[in-house]
C-alpha cells in the first residue's frame, strides 16, 4: 500500500470517528435526535428508567420507579408533567417554570420561561443522567439543572442577574398544581397546612376552587379569593385516592445554594385562572439578603394587607437586585408514602380515616406561619394572635407532636409579648396595632395566654423559651387580679355590666357584676404557674401568693356562683341559669368546683344535651335570655349569636370530657367523638364560626370562617380517653377507654420520640418507646386510695398501693412494656337495690314542642319530682325514651309513672354501643298494660342485664293523648 494512500485511508477513519463524535454530542445536547429511547437497567435486570427524547416535540422524558416526568423546550423552559403513578400532579399548560414582574415606564412587564423568545440551549448527559437548560432574558441569564434519579430528581434553579433592576413579583420556580390534585399542601418548617381541596373547595376568602371560588370581590373585602405568604419553601403536596386516582404524597424540599444560603424565602399561593381551570400556583421568592417586607403591614400581619392579599395582588415589596446577584434554588422532589403523613395508628371504634383529616388537614390550617404562631378563626386570611384561644391551640398542637408545630406555636406566644402592655395586659390580637383595640377587656386573654405557656413547657421542655415568657406570664397574672379582682371580692367582675348582650362578644361578656367563665380560667392559670414557680425557678414565696389568691377565689366563686337548681355554675351573676357550656368546661379542667359538684355538672348538662339527642355539646340548649324556652335557632344574629346561643362549637366540647373518667361512663368519649366525625363529614367545618344545635347549619351569617377549634374533641379523646397527659415531671399514660376502643394502637409523638400504645384490654396496655426522653409513666385511676392491686409488668406481678387519689403507676423503661392491672376495682359496684337512674339524661323519639318550650322535655323525667313530664309528638306508637345510666349495671326494675291513665304495651332494652346500633331485649309485654297517675308500670327483670343504656319502646297504645311520662326509675339488682 503506497504512502498517499495510506494518508487517505487515515483521513477518512479520522472523519468517521470525528462525525459519530459530533453525532453523539448533537443527539444527546437536544439538537439532533432520531427519537431513540435510552434505557439502564439494574444490578437485578429490571428496568431502573427510561429516557425519552423527542426532537419534533421538544420534549424529555423520564420514568423512573412509579413516576415519569416530561420536560418541554419549545420557546419556553418548562417541566410539563410529574405523574406520581397515574397522576399528573402539574397543570400542563403552566407547570414548573420561572419568571419575574419588573415596571419599566408606567408599565409593568412579565417575563417568563413559559413564553421565551427562542429554544433554550439543551443538553442531556445521559451518563450522568442530567438535563442542563439555558435561557435568558432582558434582566437575566438563567441555568436550570435537572439531575434525575430513579426514586427522585432535584431540580436546581440558578438566576444571574444581568442588569440593575428591582422585581416586584417573582417565582424561581412557580410550580402550577393541577387544579383538583392537592387537598392539601403541608409545611414543613412550620406544620402548617393548606387544606384545599375536598371541603375546602367551598370554603369562601380563602383558595377555593369549588363552590366557595370568588374571583373578585364584589362588596366588600369578605368575598375574594386569597394570595396568601409562608416564610418556607419546603413543602409536600397531599391527596387521598379518589376514583380513577392514586393517592398523592410528592415532596417539594427546597434549599437555597451558595453565597445565597441565608437569604430570606417564601412561598405565595394562589388560584391562576387558566381558561376552564383553576391551578393552584406557588410562587417561590428570594429576598436576595435583604428581610422580605409586605405591602401593607411590613410585618406580615393584619387581614388583607399583611401576608395575605386578594387573589391576583402582590404580598411582598419590590426587591432591588443588582448586576452579577446570584440566586440559586435548588429543590429536591421525591414520593412519599401519604401515610407517613395521616397514620393515626389503629383507632378502634372511629372512623380513624376521617379523624386523620380533622387533624392534619383540617386543625393544621391554624398554624398561620412559623414565626407567627396559631389563630383559629380564618387564620390564612385574618393575621391575628387572640391570647384567650391559645391554650386550647397549644393542646392541639400537642397531638401533632412535630418539630415545626411546636416552633411555630412558641413564637406566637413569644409574639404576644408584642401586644401585651407594660401593666400586663392583652391590648389586641394584632401585634402591629400598638394599643388597645379589639380584645383589650376580654376578660379571658390573660389566663389564656398563661395557661398555654405552661402547656407549652411541657410539651417541649424548652427552659430558654419559659425563661422569655418569666416577666410576661407574672404580669399577666398581676394585670388580671388589678383589672377583674374587685372590693375584696375574689371572683373576676365585667368590666361592661350593661344587661344588653353584645352578639359579638360571644362568651367573654355575660349579665351582672361577676363573670363565671373567667374566673375559673383565672384560677387555673394561677394554680398552674404556682407550680412553674415553685418547681422550675424555685422560687417558693411567688407560689405561695399564688396559691393563696387561688384558694380565695375557690372560696368565693363556689359561695357566689354555684346554683343548687341546676347544679352548675352561673354564667354570669345575673345571667340566665341556663347550664352554659363554656362556664362548666372551665370549672371541670381548672379544678375549682368543691367536692361533689362535678358529677352534678355533667348530670346537668347531659340532661338537656338529650333533650335534643344531640351527639355533640352545644354551647346552651335554654336560651341565654331566658331559660324557660329553647335556645334561639334563627337567622337573627342578634339573638342567635349571642354567646353563640344554642349553637355549637368544638373548643368548650373537648374540654368538657375532662370529667368523664371521674363520671365513669366509658361509652361518653366514644359516642361524642362518633357525632364529631358524623358532622364533619356533613359539612367539613367550613364557612362557620359555629354551628346551629342541628350541627350542620352554620350560624354565623356570612362571615364564612374556620374554626379550627371545633377539632377541640378530638384533644379530649387523646387526653382524656388514650390517656395522653403530660405534665411537668414527663407523661403519664393513663387511659379511660371503651369496649369498642380495645385493640387499638395509638401513635403519639413526645418530646420528638415516636412511641406507641396498645390498648389490649380497658386495664392493659403495651407502650413501645425506644428511648425515654422524660420519665413515662402508665397509671391506672378510678381505684381505691391506699388500697394494694396486683400489678403484671411484662408478665412479672408486683404488689402496689394506689395513691391518695386512687392512682396505681408504674414508670415503664425504654423498650416494649406491658402493664397490666390485675385486679382492678368493679366499676359498676353499687349497693343492691339502689336507684340508679337519678338525675341521669334521658333521650325521646320526639317531644311536644320542643323548638318551643321546656315545659314537655324529657329532663323531666328523672329529677326525682313528678310534676313536670314528657309528652311525644303526634301518635305514641313507635315512642320510646332511652336513659343514659352513666355507666354498666346489672338492672333489676324498671318503673314509669304516667299522669293519666293509659295502656300499650312495650318492650324494654338495653345496650353498652353509645352508637345505639344493637339492643338486647330484657323484658317484654305483648299484653296491654294500663299505667296512671296511682299506679306506674313496674317491671322486674330476671335475668343478668349489665347495661349503660336502657330503652322503652312503646307499641299499639291505647288513650295516647294522655300518656304523659313524668318519672322513670331503674333500680339496680
Amino acid at each position: 500500500m503506497d504512502t498517499r494512500f495510506r494518508k487517505v485511508l487515515s483521513v477518512v477513519i479520522v472523519l468517521i470517528i470525528a462525525s459519530a463524535v459530533i453525532i453523539g454530542v448533537l443527539y444527546y445536547s437536544g439538537m439532533f435526535d432520531d427519537n431513540r429511547s435510552a434505557n439502564k437497567e439494574g444490578d437485578d435486570d429490571t428496568v431502573r428508567y427510561i429516557l425519552e427524547h423527542d426532537t419534533q416535540l421538544k420534549n424529555i422524558t423520564w420514568s423512573g420507579e412509579g413516576y415519569t416526568i416530561q420536560i418541554g423546550y419549545d420557546k419556553k423552559a418548562v417541566i410539563e408533567v410529574i405523574k406520581d403513578g397515574k397522576v399528573n400532579i402539574l397543570d400542563e399548560s403552566r407547570g414548573i417554570h420561572t419568571g419575574y414582574v419588573v415596571r419599566t415606564g408606567e408599565k409593568e412587564e412579565t417575563f417568563s420561561s413559559l413564553n421565551l423568545a427562542q429554544d433554550p440551549v439543551v443538553h442531556i448527559d445521559s451518563e450522568k443522567n442530567i438535563i442542563t437548560m439555558n435561557y435568558s432574558d432582558t434582566y437575566t441569564d438563567n441555568i436550570v439543572t435537572i439531575n434525575l434519579d430513579n426514586k427522585d430528581f432535584t431540580v436546581n434553579y440558578k438566576r444571574t442577574i444581568t442588569q440593575d433592576v428591582g422585581l416586584l413579583d417573582q417565582s424561581l420556580p412557580s410550580i402550577n398544581l393541577e387544579q383538583d390534585v392537592p387537598e392539601s399542601i403541608r409545611f414543613i418548617k412550620s406544620g402548617s397546612n393548606l387544606h384545599v381541596g375536598g371541603a375546602a373547595a367551598a370554603q369562601k376568602n380563602y383558595l377555593a376552587a369549588g363552590s366557595g371560588y370568588r374571583e373578585t370581590r364584589v362588596n366588600d373585602i369578605f368575598t375574594g379569593n386569597i394570595r396568601c405568604a409562608k416564610r418556607e419553601i419546603d413543602f409536600t403536596i397531599l391527596a387521598p385516592e379518589t376514583d380513577g386516582r392514586d393517592e398523592v404524597a410528592v415532596a417539594f424540599e427546597g434549599t437555597l445554594i451558595g453565597d445565597c444560603a441565608e437569604y430570606d424565602t417564601a412561598t405565595q399561593i394562589q388560584r391562576v385562572p387558566d381558561g376552564n381551570a383553576l391551578p393552584l400556583e406557588l410562587d417561590i421568592i428570594v429576598a436576595n439578603g435583604r428581610n422580605l417586607t409586605c405591602l401593607g403591614n411590613a410585618d406580615g400581619w393584619g387581614k388583607y394587607d399583611g401576608r395575605t392579599v386578594l387573589q391576583g395582588e402582590k404580598v411582598y415589596r419590590k426587591i432591588n437586585f443588582t448586576a452579577g446577584d446570584v440566586t440559586e434554588v435548588s429543590f429536591k422532589i421525591s414520593f412519599e408514602d401519604r401515610d407517613k403523613y395521616y397514620d393515626l395508628g389503629t383507632l378502634n371504634g372511629f372512623d380513624e380515616a376521617v379523624l386523620s383529616e380533622i387533624i392534619n388537614d383540617f386543625t393544621r390550617t391554624m398554624i398561620m406561619d412559623w414565626d407567627m404562631g396559631t389563630a383559629v378563626e380564618g387564620s390564612q386570611v385574618f393575621y391575628e394572635l387572640p391570647a384567650l384561644e391559645q391554650h386550647w391551640n397549644t393542646n392541639l398542637i400537642g397531638i401533632f407532636g412535630d418539630a415545626g408545630s411546636l416552633l411555630s406555636q412558641k413564637n406566637g406566644l413569644l409574639n404576644i409579648t408584642q401586644i401585651q402592655a407594660n401593666d400586663g395586659h392583652i391590648m389586641s390580637p394584632y401585634p402591629q396595632s400598638g394599643g388597645d383595640g379589639w380584645g383589650s377587656k376580654y376578660s379571658d386573654m390573660m389566663p389564656g395566654f398563661v395557661i398555654a405557656i405552661v402547656d407549652m413547657y411541657i410539651l417541649t421542655g424548652d427552659r430558654a423559651f419559659l425563661d422569655d415568657l418569666k416577666v410576661p406570664a407574672e404580669k399577666a397574672l398581676a394585670a388580671q387580679k388589678k383589672m377583674y379582682i374587685r372590693d375584696d371580692v375574689y371572683v373576676c367582675v365585667n368590666l361592661t355590666t350593661t344587661q344588653t348582650l353584645n352578639p359579638n362578644d360571644y362568651w367573654e361578656h355575660n349579665s351582672g357584676k361577676y363573670n363565671g367563665y373567667t374566673t375559673p380560667m383565672y384560677y387555673q392559670a394561677l394554680v398552674r404557674w404556682a407550680e412553674i414557680e415553685r418547681r422550675v425557678f424555685g422560687d417558693e414565696e411567688k407560689a405561695v401568693e399564688y396559691e393563696a389568691l387561688a384558694v380565695k377565689i375557690r372560696e368565693d366563686y363556689n359561695e357566689m356562683m354555684w346554683s343548687e337548681k341546676t347544679g352548675t355554675f352561673l354564667y354570669g351573676s345575673e345571667s340566665e341559669d341556663i347550664i352554659y357550656l363554656p362556664v362548666q368546661a372551665a370549672v371541670l379542667s381548672s379544678g375549682i368546683a368543691w367536692e361533689g359538684r362535678n358529677e352534678r355538672i355533667i348530670e346537668a348538662v347531659e340532661r338537656d344535651t338529650a333533650v335534643f339527642d344531640l351527639g355533640y355539646h352545644v354551647m346552651n340548649i335554654r336560651d341565654i335570655q331566658n331559660a324557660d324556652i329553647p335556645a334561639d335557632q334563627s337567622d337573627d344574629h342578634t339573638k342567635s349569636m349571642a354567646g353563640m346561643n344554642g349553637g355549637w362549637y368544638g373548643a368548650p366540647d373537648g374540654e368538657f370530657f375532662v370529667a368523664f373518667p371521674e363520671y365513669g361512663d366509658r361509652t361518653l368519649i366514644e359516642k361524642y367523638i362518633n357525632g364529631l366525625v358524623k358532622q364533619y363529614n356533613i359539612t367539613g367545618f367550613v364557612n362557620a364560626t359555629c354551628y346551629k344545635r342541628d350541627g350542620v347549619d352554620e350560624g354565623d351569617y356570612g362571615w364564612w370562617d374556620m374554626m379550627q377549634t371545633m377539632a377541640y374533641p378530638i384533644y379530649g379523646l387523646y387526653r382524656y380517653g388514650y390517656g395522653f397527659a403530660p405534665t411537668l415531671d414527663g407523661l403519664n399514660i393513663e387511659p379511660f377507654i371503651s369496649e369498642n376502643m380495645i385493640g387499638s394502637v395509638v401513635n403519639y409523638c413526645w418530646r420528638g420520640q415516636n412511641m406507641t400504645v396498645t390498648y389490649n384490654g380497658l386495664h392493659d396496655f403495651t407502650v413501645n418507646i425506644a428511648a425515654l426522653p422524660t420519665d413515662v409513666t402508665v397509671r391506672f385511676i378510678n381505684q381505691v386510695p391506699g388500697k394494694t392491686y396486683q400489678v403484671s409488668i411484662n408478665g412479672i406481678t408486683q404488689n402496689l398501693v394506689a395513691d391518695e387519689y386512687g392512682v396505681v403507676s408504674v414508670k415503664i423503661l425504654a423498650g416494649k412494656t406491658n402493664v397490666k392491672l390485675i385486679n382492678p376495682e368493679i366499676e359498676n359496684a353499687i349497693a343492691v337495690g339502689s336507684k340508679i337512674s337519678d338525675g341521669k339524661p334521658v333521650a325521646a323519639s320526639s317531644t311536644y314542642d320542643i323548638n318551643n318550650d321546656t315545659y314537655y322535655w324529657s329532663s323531666n323525667l328523672t329529677d326525682g319530682e313528678y310534676t313536670g313530664y314528657w309528652r311525644p309528638d303526634g301518635e305514641m306508637d313507635g315512642q320510646w325514651l332511652r336513659v343514659a345510666l352513666g355507666r354498666s349495671y346489672d338492672v333489676g326494675t324498671f318503673k314509669l309513672f304516667s299522669r293519666n291513665k293509659s295502656s300499650f304495651k312495650y318492650v324494654i332494652e338495653g345496650t353498652n354501643d353509645p352508637g345505639f346500633d344493637t339492643w338486647t331485649q330484657i323484658a317484654r309485654s305483648d299484653k296491654e298494660v294500663t299505667v296512671s297517675g296511682d299506679s306506674p308500670l313496674e317491671v322486674k327483670i330476671s335475668k343478668k342485664s349489665e347495661y349503660s343504656y336502657i330503652r322503652i319502646r312503646f307499641i299499639e297504645t291505647k288513650n295516647t293523648s294522655k300518656l304523659d311520662v313524668t318519672e322513670i326509675e331503674i333500680y339496680a339488682k
